[in-house]
């Protein structure tokens, strides 16, 4: 194997086109040498939707090895939802198409990805299990270890060499067929020599719009200076591995994935041609904000807002999340920005519990498989923190800062109150703010959300959930 480091800078166009066809030339002799009629669009769009009432195809039905369909069934999964046939389809219809995946939060899009995974692991028994072939870029540790552990779910029998997690670092990495991890993990893997792309047939990048952060369209002369000094790990591996390895099959998923990340894979080569665009579920356009969003029906949002004379708002935030938190339930997740810092907000939470009935944890810090049952749990993180999230047990969440002000913050609410309401099931959301921190000012904010509230109730639960 030639040992190679990853260039610590984005290629410009002309350098990355010239690598790319340098490279087909060299491997143009291990190919068939029969001409290709190129697509007629560059991303294919494919949309699917189940409508209420109707009996969608089972997890038996398609090409996948029975004892998947085995362990999909003892976790209570037989039906697939409409991003889950869509992805499957699309997978085993062509094998060497990228794919391009947009479904709301909760509807199995990374359940769907591990059962494929899984399904390839078993079909390909004689490979070296050593030898990674999938890698999964997440944004976040807590997503990494969430993976790892659905892994574990469907695979209790066929854990040796099947996923390996590098997350938090690269010490203690093993080789496995799968391997999970952040961007700048997994570009330090490949950096000293622990991780050859040049084996890789898979590449997944979930939450693909914060993994890759594509500069927005107007963005000025400084951040474009700034993101040419310090590039995005993930885009780095991920362009090195479309130059040194052009079969490797590429899976992006986002719940917010919009024209401007599809534009910026095209225009990068992230993508190959004939991409194919997975779309699953209703939307609707947002007034103020000018994009398509998608959320479930099932999440019902509330919102407060506190006083705006009120001088201590931490302390007067951390009284409310206390009250939310003693009405509705037994374990709930605050989202907030840099407005109300994460480690001040649970140490103030926990000051003013005079009753003693609740423990507030950092979401980084907390064992989320094993929570304190004797108390009622809030989990504190930041939205970064939280996107891919998926707690057992979560009834609410509150999200804290300055509102929905940008085309940004609604992609940002949009994941945090998609922690609940997944799969069909019920979860409410509150916006709490103080009355200054919004430009909007009180009146016209409360007009704003409601607004906001009422243009988000926009899809049906499918009906096999």
């Amino acid at each position: 194997m030639i040992k190679r480091r990853l260039s610590t800078r984005l290629l410009s166009a002309d350098e990355f086109n010239s690598l790319l066809n340098a490279h087909g030339n060299i491997r143009g002799s291990n190919k068939s040498n029969v001409a290709r009629k190129p697509p007629s669009t560059f991303i294919t769009s494919v949309k699917e939707k189940i409508k209420p009432g109707t009996q969608t195809a089972s997890f038996s039905d398609f090409n996948l090895h029975p004892q998947v369909v085995e362990s999909l069934a003892r976790n209570n999964l037989v039906y697939p939802t409409a991003v889950q046939s869509g992805m499957f389809r699309e997978w085993f219809l062509n094998q060497r198409n990228d794919l391009l995946v947009k479904a709301q939060t909760g509807t199995g899009k990374s359940v769907g990805y591990v059962a494929l995974l899984f399904d390839a692991f078993l079909k390909n028994a004689s490979a070296d299990k050593n030898v990674p072939k999938n890698i999964i870029v997440v944004p976040n540790s807590v997503l990494a270890d969430q993976l790892s552990r659905w892994f574990h779910y469907l695979l209790p029998d066929n854990l040796e060499n099947a996923v390996s997690l590098c997350a938090n670092g690269t010490d203690t990495y093993n080789p496995a067929n799968t391997v999970i991890g952040t961007g700048r993990m997994l570009l330090s893997l490949v950096n000293t020599n622990k991780l050859s792309i040049d084996d890789l047939e898979t590449v997944i990048i979930d939450e693909a719009d914060v993994v890759i952060k594509p500069l927005k369209r107007y963005a000025t002369e400084r951040e474009r200076a700034n993101r040419e000094k310090h590039p995005v790990p993930a885009q780095l591996l991920i362009q090195q591995l479309t130059v040194s390895n052009q079969n490797v099959r590429k899976v992006y998923l986002s719940a917010t994935m919009n024209s401007l990340l599809k534009s910026h894979l095209k225009h990068t080569k992230l993508v190959r041609p004939g991409a194919v665009y997975v779309e699953a579920g209703e939307k609707v356009s947002h007034r103020l904000m000018g994009t398509t969003w998608m959320c479930p029906s099932s999440i019902e949002h509330r919102h407060v807002v506190l006083n705006a004379n009120t001088e201590d708002h931490l302390l007067t935030l951390a009284e409310t999340i206390i009250s939310i938190t003693q009405r509705e339930g037994n374990m709930g997740l605050v989202v907030c920005d840099d407005t109300f810092p994460k480690e001040p907000l649970m140490k103030a939470i926990t000051a003013y519990d005079h009753d003693g009935t609740i423990n507030a944890e950092l979401l980084f810090k907390s064992d989320l498989t094993n929570p304190n049952h004797d108390k009622k749990m809030v989990y504190i993180g930041s939205h970064a923190d939280v996107r891919g999230l998926d707690l057992t047990g979560l009834e609410f969440v509150i999200i804290c800062g300055q509102g929905v002000q940008r085309e940004s913050d609604m992609a940002d609410y949009v994941h945090a109150v998609g922690r609940v309401g997944r799969m069909g099931r019920a979860g409410r959301a509150y916006t709490v703010l103080t009355g200054g921190a919004s430009p909007l000012g009180e009146t016209e904010l409360i007009r704003h959300l409601g607004h906001l509230s009422s243009r988000l109730r926009v899809t049906s639960v499918p009906a096999n959930l």
